[in-house]
Formats: C-alpha cells, sequence, structure tokens
C-alpha cells in the first residue's frame, strides 16, 4: 500500500521500500509542473495496494525498487482494472520517458511509454504545453485538472475519462 507520494516518479510502500517508476523522469521540485505532477500520481496511487512489476534485478544506486506501477481502478460496471501509472502520467504530460538501461527488463513497457509520450506532445499537454511560469499557470493549463470530474464521496477510483479521452488501463484477467 502507497503511503507517501514523492513525486510524479517516486513513492514510498507501507513496508518502507522506495519506488522509482521504470521508463519516465518527472519534473524536480523546481519546475513549475512538480506540485501538481505530484498531485496527479498521489490521485492516482495514494493509499492504494498497487501492483509492481521489476524494471531491473535489485535496487538502482540509491536503493530504490525500479519499477512499472499499477494500480486497481473499478470502473462503471464494477469490474476492477489495472490503471497503468506511468502511461497515465505521460499521456497528460506530467513525465518524460527514459530511455531503457541496458539491464532493463519488460523493454516493451519503456516503447509503450514513449508512444503515449508521443501523444501527450502531439497534443501539447503539461510538460510540451506553453511553458508555464508558476504552478497556478501549470493547474490551469494542465487537462488533467480541466478535466477532472467533480470529487464525490462515492467515486471509487481516480477521476474516469470523458468521452474521447483516453486511458491506460488493463482488466483484471490480462
Amino acid at each position: 500500500i502507497v503511503v507517501d507520494v514523492k513525486s510524479a516518479d517516486a513513492a514510498e510502500l507501507e513496508d518502507g521500500t522506495l519506488v522509482r517508476y521504470a521508463g519516465v523522469e518527472a519534473p524536480g521540485p523546481e519546475d513549475p509542473l512538480f506540485e501538481i505532477s505530484r498531485e496527479k500520481n498521489r490521485e492516482l496511487i495514494s493509499n492504494r495496494k498497487v501492483s509492481l512489476i521489476p524494471a531491473q534485478d535489485g535496487s538502482n544506486e540509491d536503493g530504490e525498487l525500479v519499477a512499472f506501477v499499477y494500480a486497481p481502478v473499478v470502473d462503471d460496471q464494477g469490474q476492477t482494472r489495472f490503471l497503468f501509472v506511468q502511461g497515465e502520467l505521460a499521456l497528460w504530460g506530467f513525465v518524460r520517458s527514459r530511455t531503457a538501461p541496458p539491464a532493463a527488463l519488460r523493454l516493451d513497457l519503456y516503447q509503450d511509454i514513449a508512444r503515449i509520450e508521443a501523444i501527450a506532445k502531439e497534443m501539447k499537454r503539461g510538460l510540451w504545453s506553453e511553458k508555464p511560469t508558476s504552478a497556478a499557470d501549470a493547474q490551469a493549463a494542465s487537462p488533467a485538472t480541466n478535466d477532472r470530474e467533480a470529487p464525490s464521496s462515492s467515486r471509487r477510483g481516480p477521476s474516469r475519462p470523458t468521452s474521447g479521452q483516453r486511458r491506460c488501463v488493463s482488466t483484471a484477467s490480462e
């Protein structure tokens, strides 16, 4: 279970494991998009039992588990699906894709992130929109905040896409 969201590409689990997201790089604290990208990640994974697919054997040089992250989401039909967190963040332009290191596992997922990033670039989302000058400007320019459904106490997962929006999900059986 995720207990702390450090940034748009890092989180801490309840057992103390630090997870660094494979295949992406998030804006740093000095970037106007840092807070909103971290908040989007928090919306997707905070207090959720996430599934992790290791991207390499062992930890990185900082002792973090490098992994692809999937968060459970319950759809309108009550079926559990798994949201590819890096893909979702890339789709909104909150992270940049990174090239797979030589010893990487799951090269297909690195490639998926790069393809999803191309969509965000084409749509001029997040990091590829006109560069905001403040956090308020970043939030105003972000499709993740402009298109987000209103909070609801009955909502069981992250905001659902409206008609025409894409999500990075798979069914529980996949």
